[in-house]
């Protein structure tokens, strides 16, 4: 799957996760890229927009982790 990040692409979206707390939803993505050097700027609880071919979402970046091969991006919204 692919998709946009922040205006960054994304190649080789693994998963989607989303999970309802209270008032809000929490959106992670997991893939495998062999370059995500372009994400490695992001900031933590930052705006964040997620562009799917199916969907959107936006909200604030939470949670990033990335290496050399694969990186997940957690986005909490608003319901």
């Amino acid at each position: 799957m692919h998709g946009t990040f922040n205006g960054v692409h994304l190649n080789g979206i693994t998963s989607i996760t989303t999970e309802h707390a209270g008032s809000s939803t929490l959106t992670t993505i997991r893939g495998i890229e062999s370059s995500v050097t372009d994400l490695g700027k992001l900031e933590l609880n930052s705006p964040a927009r997620l562009i799917l071919s199916d969907a959107q979402v936006e909200g604030t970046l939470i949670a990033f982790a990335a290496d050399h091969h694969s990186y997940r991006i957690t986005i909490e919204s608003n319901d």
